[in-house]
């Protein structure tokens, strides 16, 4: 089977969305082809899941050419499974490096509510995304951070916890009967099936001092078992961070969640504000105080084939 699309790009969201209500969605103006892309279409093949399992779901490519056409051939024989269409922007970025090409960046653009296979036609898919860039003063704030750091603090039964929000990542430091976690919290886009999650949360770089054995007593017994408690501590933490980016985008956008499917394509770590601390020995010093801004992008529609 071929599912066929055409990946259009909105210039003016006012005139594109008078267009799209007053045609019953089929907008005339406010858009532009978009150009090359990237389309994935995953499958919930061969479990039936588009969640991840030992067995590995199957996906299909194809490149949207310079008008934004595509096409991605699926096997007739997998006609009993549900897919979704994904769309990535494509850049590449230069490794500085002799003989080491450049790197292709995939960022999503567009991804849509998942759509029996057996009910593709020939038809091509109209499918427009809108990137948007938030203000750097509309991210989440450092102290929002803290909270959440307060609330791990609490269910993991930690003597302290200390977060900050870094370039690239947040920090994190944990202490407990004079042991020692470090570990550091990515913000990811998502291009999860369910649409309401916008970003992923992972632990990554993960370091574990332990003075002895008996501090972990009453925390866990391993440094398995700690790194697992850390993980499942901070996917609380990815909820909170889920709902404030659907607030905001909300407020910006009253409704725009009902009728569009929202994907992050870029999370940033901005320097929205500065610290004084007083230093013994030195005296007041200016640290930076940064936030977590996502820039979206809403596309419609949300369901394919519907």
């Amino acid at each position: 089977m071929k599912i066929k699309g055409k990946l259009h790009r909105v210039t003016d969201i006012n005139s594109f969305v008078v267009s799209f209500l007053k045609t019953g969605g089929k907008p005339v103006a406010g858009f532009v082809n978009f150009g090359k892309a990237k389309i994935h279409v995953a499958l919930d093949a061969p479990l039936n899941t588009f969640n991840n399992s030992f067995i590995p779901n199957m996906s299909f490519k194809a490149d949207a050419n310079a008008a934004g056409d595509f096409t991605v051939e699926v096997p007739d024989g997998l006609r009993s499974f549900r897919g979704r269409l994904i769309a990535y922007d494509s850049s590449l970025v230069n490794v500085n490096l002799p003989g080491i090409p450049p790197i292709e960046i995939l960022a999503p653009l567009y991804r849509s509510a998942p759509f029996a296979l057996d009910k593709v036609t020939g038809v091509a898919q109209k499918i427009y995304v809108y990137p948007s860039t938030t203000p750097d003063d509309q991210g989440i704030p450092a102290s929002e951070i803290s909270k959440e750091a307060a609330k791990l603090k609490t269910s993991l039964k930690l003597d302290k916890v200390t977060a900050s929000i870094g370039s690239n990542a947040i920090k994190c430091t944990a202490e407990k009967s004079d042991g020692e976690i470090q570990f550091e919290i990515h913000v990811k886009p998502s291009t999860s099936d369910d649409l309401a999650e916008l970003v992923r949360l992972s632990v990554e770089q993960m370091e574990i001092d332990l003075p002895g054995p008996d501090w972990i007593t009453g925390l866990c017994v391993s440094k398995g078992d700690i790194e697992k408690q850390v993980r499942g501590g901070v996917k609380g933490f990815t909820a909170t961070v889920n709902q404030k980016i659907k607030d905001e985008i909300e407020k910006a956008a009253p409704g725009v969640s009902a009728l569009a499917t929202i994907t992050i394509t870029k999370v940033r770590y901005p320097v929205t504000s500065t610290t004084t601390i007083k230093l013994p020995g030195v005296g007041n010093q200016s640290f930076p105080v940064r936030s977590i801004v996502v820039d979206p992008t809403i596309g419609v529609p949300i369901g394919l084939y519907a």
